[in-house]
């Protein structure tokens, strides 16, 4: 993504990310069909059918690029639980913190909580499938702005 063409998310739009990020993780250390269902589920709800699913998906393979350079597990609070879904662990927050410099085009700026993230290994394929995941949410507006 340039710096001409950002996108931006509202605090609403990150929470709704986040918790579609944790529910895919959770299916990961679960293996719950019903997780996975409910990742979907949300992400088809905010975006849409069809927008939803491409959306979901591309947040599926900016996780399993996560889970393919880093060494550590991926640290995560369960979604299921309210009061402890308020806060963030260090590895949500550098991926939220990635995440959203690089839709808003501060590419630099999404540089060190991508590294974090990555835990100095090579954050390549990480920063591609943000840059696919920002592409999906850069459409939707551009079909969003047109349609008025």
């Amino acid at each position: 993504m340039t710096v001409n063409s950002s996108t931006h998310l509202g605090s609403k739009s990150e929470r709704d990310l986040l918790k579609i990020f944790r529910y895919f993780l959770l299916a990961f250390s679960e293996g719950g069909q019903t997780h996975w269902e409910t990742a979907m589920s949300i992400s088809k709800g905010e975006h849409g059918l069809d927008q939803g699913r491409v959306i979901g998906f591309a947040m599926l393979r900016v996780l399993q690029a996560v889970r393919d350079t880093r060494e550590n597990p991926f640290l995560f609070i369960n979604p299921g639980c309210e009061k402890c879904a308020r806060g963030l662990l260090d590895c949500e927050r550098y991926l939220m913190e990635a995440i959203k410099n690089i839709f808003e085009g501060r590419n630099s700026a999404g540089n060190v909580p991508l590294m974090l993230l990555c835990e100095g290994a090579d954050p390549t394929a990480v920063r591609t499938a943000i840059d696919k995941l920002s592409a999906c949410f850069t459409k939707t507006q551009n079909t969003e702005n047109f349609s008025h």
